[in-house]
Order: structure tokens, then C-alpha cells, then sequence
């Protein structure tokens, strides 16, 4: 299958998706984020992949939705829905792919930039990469998640903050504001994934789809009680419906690693 704005490559069991539009900074317009939700689905039917990384090329993770695509749509109620629901079903379909979806983050991501990294499973970034939400610097507002996601991982006076100001964090400031969980010099990046990838590859992918799976779904529950009877169903479900849990333990009796 080929594309023009993204880049998917497959090797030893992870997905590598780079945003392929350098010149504009990858900013997202419809044709990549069709060409985007075409990789995403191509996941769940491919069992060999245990992760998958999201990066951009060059310069920079994402700048967000492409603002000349925006400017010509914005007066064109039923394609600007269109792009609307685009950037809604891809970041959904991100979210809940069955394996762990990182984001590798060079440089800006920004507005829908951002919106993409916080809707995967973990973000890793580059000391001097630079996050925030910039919607309120054009007159637009969020329309990929940030209005939500964002008070769900800072709380709400911080994800307040960002969308009111526009204001920027470096990849440091990130990980200690909970955008991302590790921040390390541009030149170790890549071996920093490389190394959370390592840890990856021989894990058991339906133990990984039923560990995110019941994550995501227990936190739309209020009650701890029932969240947590939640995952016992989870756990249920999971053992009734893979061999993995016995070929796991069958191998720790038999002190040895196991092979999934």
C-alpha cells in the first residue's frame, strides 16, 4: 500500500509511522489523515506487531492541523465537518489500537500535533522539543481531544492554562507537567525508544490489547469499587479467551522465558 504523507515501515515487531509532510512541518491535512487511519487499521489485523511508534520527519513531530487546508475549509460547513470528524476518528482509532502506540517527539508538536501525542499510550521526548496548544493563537479552539484529554492527564487548572495561553513546554517541562513520561537529549532519543521497544517485543500482545483495553475503559468508571470489579471481568475474559496466561506460567515453573 503506498502513501504520500506518511511513512510506514514494519521490522522485528514494531510499526513505524512517520508524518511525511516535512515542508509544512507534518501538519496534518485530509490526505494524512486518511492515509494515517489506513495504517492504524491495517494493526489490528496483524498479530505479529507488539507496538507501534508514531514520529515525524525531520524537523519536527507534528505543527498541528495544516492552517491553509483549515483557512479554506473554514467558510465550508460540510467539509470542514468532514475534517472535523477525520481528526476524530483517527485520534480515537490511535487510542484504541491493541498494542502500546508511542509517541516520539522532535521538535514542535503543537495544537493537533499535540492532540495526536496525547491520544497515544506513552510519549517519549527530546529535551529541547517544544508542546502546547496553540489553538487560541489563531482565534480557533481545540477540535482533536485537548479540551478533554488534557485536564484528564494534568488536571484542570494546568490543561486550562496551556489552552488559554498558547504557551509552550520544553520536553523537560513536559514530563514534569505529565505530557510526557521521559525527556532525554536529542541525541539519545532514539536509543531510548529503542530501548522501550526491547522491552516490548517479547511481551504477549493479547496480555498488552487487555491490559490497555481495560485501562482506558475502567477510567471512564467513577466508582473504584466498580472499576475495579471491572478489571476482575477483564482479567476473565482475557484468561478464557488466550493460552498466553498458561504458556506464560507453564514457562516461569519451568524456569525458562516464554516465547509469545
Amino acid at each position: 500500500m503506498g502513501f504520500t504523507t506518511v511513512i510506514a515501515e514494519k521490522m522485528d515487531g514494531v510499526l513505524t509511522v512517520t508524518l511525511n509532510r516535512p515542508e509544512a512541518l507534518n501538519a496534518m491535512n485530509a490526505e494524512m489523515l486518511k492515509e494515517m487511519h489506513q495504517v492504524f487499521a491495517s494493526v489490528r489485523d496483524d498479530q505479529k506487531i507488539k507496538a507501534m511508534v508514531i514520529r515525524g520527519n525531520e524537523r519536527a513531530f507534528s505543527a498541528g492541523g495544516d492552517l491553509k487546508f483549515v483557512q479554506e475549509i473554514l467558510k465550508d460547513p460540510k467539509r470542514f465537518a468532514n475534517y472535523r470528524d477525520q481528526l476524530y476518528g483517527v485520534f480515537f482509532a490511535l487510542e484504541e489500537l491493541p498494542v502500546p502506540v508511542i509517541a516520539v517527539v522532535r521538535g514542535f508538536a503543537l495544537a493537533g500535533g499535540l492532540e495526536l501525542a496525547m491520544a497515544c499510550d506513552l510519549v517519549i521526548v527530546a529535551d529541547d522539543a517544544l508542546l502546547g496548544d496553540q489553538h487560541i493563537n489563531v482565534g480557533l479552539i481545540p477540535g482533536g481531544g485537548n479540551t478533554q484529554r488534557l485536564p484528564r492527564k494534568l488536571g484542570i487548572q494546568k490543561a486550562l492554562y496551556l489552552m488559554f495561553t498558547g504557551d509552550r513546554l520544553s520536553g523537560k517541562e513536559a514530563v514534569e507537567w505529565g505530557l510526557a513520561f521521559k525527556s532525554v537529549k536529542p541525541e539519545d532519543l532514539d536509543k531510548e525508544v529503542e530501548a522501550l521497544l526491547a522491552a516490548l517485543r517479547n511481551k504477549s500482545r493479547p496480555a498488552l490489547e487487555a491490559i490497555k483495553k481495560a485501562t482506558y475503559q475502567g477510567l471512564q468508571i467513577s466508582n473504584l469499587k466498580d472499576a475495579i470489579r471491572h478489571e476482575t471481568l477483564s482479567l476473565t475474559e482475557y484468561i478464557t479467551t488466550s493460552d498466553h496466561p498458561s504458556q506464560g506460567v507453564q514457562a516461569f515453573m519451568e524456569k525458562r522465558k516464554p516465547q509469545f
